[in-house]
């Protein structure tokens, strides 16, 4: 059999070319970031402020949208890249699922690390190598070889779902290795959102996550004493989606400062306006029986009016200017009011 023409279509080349597959999306330009990239390397050549953390915990808990609100915090963005953009599938930017399959499923693959210079309570700044690792059964290899490279963990807990099985798994792993472990309650904006529930069941709620878990460390063989509470500080509250993480240390010592800022306006607008007057002598309460005369800037047909007379002479308040402005009477107002709302903060 002999072909006598090409059936060969004329758009189809003779050669195909090499197609390159892609998997990973990735920054066209790397995003400007909040420190200097001098400050970086200092903090990487020093080992003792180096920090290596695992993210651990079930499916859809918020370790992904937990790392999202560090890149946040610790990155400058455009206006319009700040998370406005969206990738294939995906509601939302992930920075840490950075290939086209995690984009498109909306769950974590692959452990992806990243590095962020962050400061402590102290103001001492570390460099935290962050690991976020997947939450699929299917992928628990993936989180137990990040923990074996790490000097300890955050066990993130849904505030809603609670604790699951992914879950214990990673925390039967950590305490057979001796981890230390963080416990972060995600989400609590669920609680409020979706639940609806008043504060004092959200508490209580709040309260049910700690005590299940810390019911599942009791029943592990090689827990000793360790348990989650949050008056040691290793317990963290957190919302990803509203970019938000406190602990009770931290969220007392925000209201204690917000308090007392509140204590000193109040204390120095009282001062002052028992300054004012006492500056004004009796101009609140004018003395009907005082009457001055005041004579109208005519040359001729000027008219005389009768006024009350408001407050002391000139030469009285001459007498009077130099001790209502003195230091230490403004400093004395100031820590008598300074005493008297500190009391009424301690009745209440």
């Amino acid at each position: 059999m002999v072909q006598d023409e090409d059936t060969m279509p004329i758009e189809q080349p003779i050669i195909q070319p090499i197609k390159e597959k892609q998997f990973d999306l990735v920054e066209a330009d790397a995003p400007v970031v909040n420190f200097k990239k001098p400050f970086l390397l200092g903090l990487m050549e020093t080992p003792a402020l180096i920090r290596n953390i695992a993210l651990v915990g079930q499916m859809h808990c918020g370790k992904t949208s937990f790392v999202d609100t560090l890149v946040r915090e610790t990155h400058k963005f455009p206006d319009s890249h700040e998370f406005e953009r969206f990738w294939a599938g995906a509601r939302q930017p992930k920075f840490c699922d950075s290939r086209i399959d995690e984009q498109k499923r909306g769950i974590s693959i692959k452990s992806h690390p990243m590095a962020f210079v962050l400061s402590a309570s102290s103001g001492k700044s570390y460099l935290l190598n962050v690991i976020d690792t997947p939450g699929h059964v299917n992928f628990s290899d993936e989180s137990t070889s990040a923990l074996r490279g790490c000097d300890g963990a955050v066990v993130c807990v849904d505030a809603v779902e609670g604790l699951m099985l992914c879950t214990q798994r990673s925390i039967r792993y950590c305490l057979m290795e001796g981890i230390p472990m963080l416990l972060n309650i995600t989400k609590i904006d669920r609680l409020v959102i979706e639940l609806k529930l008043p504060p004092a069941d959200a508490f209580f709620k709040l309260r049910h996550v700690i005590d299940e878990v810390n019911s599942f460390i009791r029943t592990c063989p090689s827990h000793g004493d360790f348990l989650f509470t949050p008056e040691l500080g290793n317990v963290v509250f957190a919302s990803p989606t509203y970019g938000f993480s406190f602990t009770l240390q931290s969220f007392a010592l925000k209201c204690v400062l917000r308090a007392w800022c509140l204590c000193l306006c109040l204390c120095f607008a009282e001062a002052f306006l028992s300054l004012i007057g006492f500056l004004a002598g009796t101009c609140a309460q004018p003395n009907p029986k005082k009457w001055i005369t005041c004579v109208s800037p005519r040359s001729s047909g000027g008219t005389a009016t009768s006024i009350p007379h408001l407050g002391p002479s000139s030469s009285d308040r001459r007498h009077l200017m130099p001790r209502v402005l003195s230091s230490s009477l403004f400093l004395n107002q100031c820590t008598r009011s300074l005493l008297a709302y500190s009391a009424r903060l301690q009745l209440t």
